[in-house]
């Protein structure tokens, strides 16, 4: 198998935290495979607990809400235009 390699910059404490992560025989590229592997919410799952996750919630609903009201008065100002 041909595998093609891309050279990337990562901070130290980014580096230090893959090593940590690396077993004696695997490289870098397999830590970032498994980290990476499976759907992001799954890989946090558990991180936050029940109020944070609650808090975390509320906010994105928030800022969602807030996006869906700027994106309709954005598209009501276009459909204006239009006419």
């Amino acid at each position: 198998m041909c595998m093609a390699t891309k050279t990337i910059s990562i901070t130290e404490s980014a580096y230090r935290r893959l090593l940590a992560l690396k077993g004696a025989n695997e490289s870098f590229s397999i830590v970032i495979e498994k980290i990476t592997e499976g759907s992001a919410l799954s890989n946090i799952q558990g991180i936050l607990s029940g109020s944070q996750a609650t808090q975390l919630q509320k906010v994105i609903n928030q800022n969602n809400k807030k996006d869906n009201t700027m994106r309709n008065a954005k598209l009501k100002g276009i459909c204006q235009k239009l006419r």
